[in-house]
């Protein structure tokens, strides 16, 4: 399943609702100042993994004065991983893998899959992945985890990251827009949890959704209704599930990114500059400018190891402080 934060099917659709709906009432020059604040971060995804395969030497632990091996933060675990084609998926592919995670993997586009698991293996790890997989199926979700368990043994982590959604207006999206984007949004989450959970019970294992600021917060300048919806379900049912998780010792938390340096969004402001539907957002973040996707991953790397092992129905957001200040 194409990953989310967002895919080139969303920059065309938001920017055409965003001229259909006469731009929201944006109108704002673009200006040197704010293109500098918008412009793609350096990628240290690289330099990061590398740092993170130092784990290995040993520490001192403050707390207790014992000396620790410090092994990978998902040393052994078999996380379950879709949406690994681009975007957050690839990167927390490869952040979870270089953590010493099994990571099992698909994603709706062979091809860009393909692309993820060379990245994984270049930096000296590995990625069990599988593509194409359409994860709004349930035969196809039973298929994907059922060759999961039966090849691994196991299931320690779910990490729901595939998305996709469709955007327009709210008074002129088709009900066939909506109902796609409930499948490609609420309903994969609903059905690789339902799948995944009795196997999951088995190893106290738990369950990463990732929602959307979309989800707890609405924003004047983009028509994403459908996708708000979606993503508010999302955040409600990861608290349902962790209440229900209790009894079978299955723990089950969210991270809502903001607007991630995603190349869609990276497209998108370059085309449009401050007239983009998400400047708005953009600039009440810490520092003006997306999110690197590797602060989502490293979220969901915490909820998913057991160093949050005490946390359950939570929703984590990543996104600079945009839903914090007006």
């Amino acid at each position: 399943m194409v990953i989310i934060s967002f895919d080139v099917v969303w920059m065309r659709d938001v920017c055409s609702a965003f001229a259909a709906a006469g731009g929201f009432g944006l109108d704002r020059a673009v200006t040197a100042q704010n293109c500098a604040r918008t412009a793609p971060p350096r990628d240290d995804t690289a330099e990061c993994l590398a740092r993170s395969g130092c784990m290995t030497a040993q520490r001192h632990d403050e707390v207790s004065g014992v000396h620790v091996m410090a092994e990978g933060r998902l040393e052994g675990k078999v996380v379950l991983l879709t949406g690994i084609g681009g975007g957050m998926g690839r990167v927390t592919a490869r952040l979870f893998a270089a953590e010493g995670a099994v990571v099992v993997g698909c994603d709706l586009d062979a091809a860009s899959a393909a692309e993820t698991a060379r990245m994984v293996e270049a930096e000296g790890n590995a990625i069990d992945w599988t593509a194409p997989v359409d994860l709004g199926s349930r035969p196809a979700i039973e298929h994907w985890i059922g060759d999961a368990v039966q090849r691994h043994g196991r299931i320690d982590v779910l990490y729901n990251n595939a998305s996709l959604p469709r955007f327009a207006p709210f008074g002129q999206m088709s009900d066939e827009d909506y109902r796609f984007t409930l499948r490609n949004e609420l309903d994969l989450v609903w059905l690789a949890s339902q799948v995944a959970w009795a196997h999951l019970a088995a190893t106290g294992g738990a369950i990463v959704n990732i929602g959307s600021g979309a989800g707890i917060q609405g924003v004047r300048s983009l028509p994403q209704a459908a996708h708000a919806a979606a993503k508010g379900a999302v955040i409600a049912l990861t608290r349902q599930l962790a209440a229900e998780g209790v009894a079978v010792g299955v723990r089950i938390n969210c991270v809502s990114p903001g607007v991630m340096a995603t190349p869609p969004v990276l497209a998108m402001l370059e085309e449009l500059g401050d007239r983009a539907p998400v400047t708005p957002v953009i600039e009440r973040t810490i520092d003006g400018r997306p999110g690197d996707p590797l602060a989502v991953a490293y979220a969901g790397l915490y909820l998913a190891s057991d160093e949050a092992k005490w946390v359950t129905g939570v929703n984590l957001n990543v996104d600079g402080g945009a839903s914090s200040m007006m």
